[in-house]
C-alpha cells in the first residue's frame, strides 16, 4: 500500500466516521421531537369511555352481564365522570348498545357479541368462554343473580 492509498483509506474513514455522526445527530432530533407523540387511538371517545368504565368495574360495570339501561345508569353517575371522555347526556340505551357492538367487533377476544332472551338484550363484558356455553335460560338467570347482588 502506498502512502497515497494510506492517507486516502484515513480521509474514507474519517469521512464516515463524520456521516456517522451526522445520522445519529439527525435521528437524536427527530426521535426527541417526536417523544410527545403517542399512538392514535382511531376509536370514537365514546367507545373509549365505555372500555374505561368497563376496565375500571366501576357501578354496574363490576358485573359480568348488564343490559344497555345499567349501562347508562352508571355512564350517567356522577361519581364516574372522571372516566368520561366524552359528554354523556346524550347516552341512551340504544345508543350503548351500538356502543358496545362496535367495542365488540374491536376486540372480539375479549367480548362476545350480545344475546338476546326473553325482551332483554344482556350484554357479556368478561369470562366470555364461561357465558358463551350458558343456554339463553341460564344466561338470563345468571344476568337477574349477579343484578340483585349488587
Amino acid at each position: 500500500m502506498t502512502n497515497e492509498d494510506a492517507n486516502q483509506l484515513v480521509q474514507l474513514k474519517q469521512a464516515r466516521d463524520n456521516i456517522n455522526k451526522v445520522i445519529k445527530s439527525i435521528e437524536s432530533r427527530y426521535n426527541n421531537k417526536l417523544s410527545f407523540m403517542r399512538p392514535v387511538d382511531k376509536r370514537s371517545a365514546e367507545v373509549q369511555t365505555l372500555e374505561s368504565f368497563i376496565l375500571a368495574k366501576v357501578g354496574n360495570f363490576e358485573r359480568d352481564i348488564l343490559t344497555a339501561s345499567d349501562m347508562c345508569e352508571t355512564l350517567h353517575d356522577e361519581q364516574y365522570k372522571y372516566l368520561l371522555k366524552v359528554d354523556v347526556d346524550n347516552f341512551t340505551p340504544i345508543k350503548v348498545g351500538m356502543m358496545f357492538s362496535k367495542l365488540v367487533k374491536a376486540d372480539s377476544k375479549r367480548l362476545i357479541a350480545s344475546v338476546r332472551g326473553d325482551n332483554i338484550r344482556v350484554m357479556v363484558l368478561r369470562d366470555c368462554q364461561k357465558y358463551q356455553v350458558m343456554s339463553m335460560a341460564s344466561l338470563y338467570a345468571e344476568y337477574k343473580l349477579q343484578s340483585e347482588a349488587v
